[in-house]
């Protein structure tokens, strides 16, 4: 019964990494057991934003991305610099890691799906207390939960 659980920590894992354009507004106060693919998104920014210098490139990241979850990819304090040369690197090499993310992107809302309504069979009570995001994380995260600004994601 732990399959499912196990395969959306997995999936998200592995994006270490289908819904169109995810509304800043909405996916910003995303309710609990929603699920919000910022994936198209990811993937149109990164060839967009293939020909300019780094410096830009993370830039444009951050305008585009830090009004969709605030907190999450800015206000790291002190080691923001760090992170945005990780940014860099990232969008950098996502040729490279684009069609695996990509497949397990596409891949990933039904098998959301699946684990949400095999949970719900075994355990009548349950129900999803976060709101979950499908994002390129940048290095950050291996598919936990985060608590940024007070709100709990995963």
């Amino acid at each position: 019964m732990r399959a499912p659980g196990l395969l959306l920590l997995i999936a998200m894992a592995l994006l270490g990494s289908g819904a169109g354009p995810a509304d800043p507004k909405a996916a910003a106060t995303a309710k609990a057991g929603t699920l919000t693919d910022l994936t198209p998104e990811f993937v149109a920014f990164a060839d967009q934003s293939a020909a300019l210098p780094d410096a830009d490139r993370v830039k444009a990241f951050h305008a585009r991305f830090d009004p969709v979850l605030p907190g999450y990819f800015d206000d790291k304090g002190t080691n923001q610099a760090r992170f945005d040369i990780l940014v860099a690197q990232r969008l950098r090499d996502f040729p490279q890691t684009r069609q695996k993310f990509v497949a397990t992107a596409a891949a990933f809302g039904a098998a959301f799906t699946r684990g949400q309504d095999h949970f719900k069979t075994a355990f009548p009570d349950y129900g999803l207390s976060v709101p979950v995001y499908l994002v390129h994380p940048m290095g950050q995260q291996d598919g936990g939960t985060r608590t940024i600004g007070g709100r709990t994601i995963m």
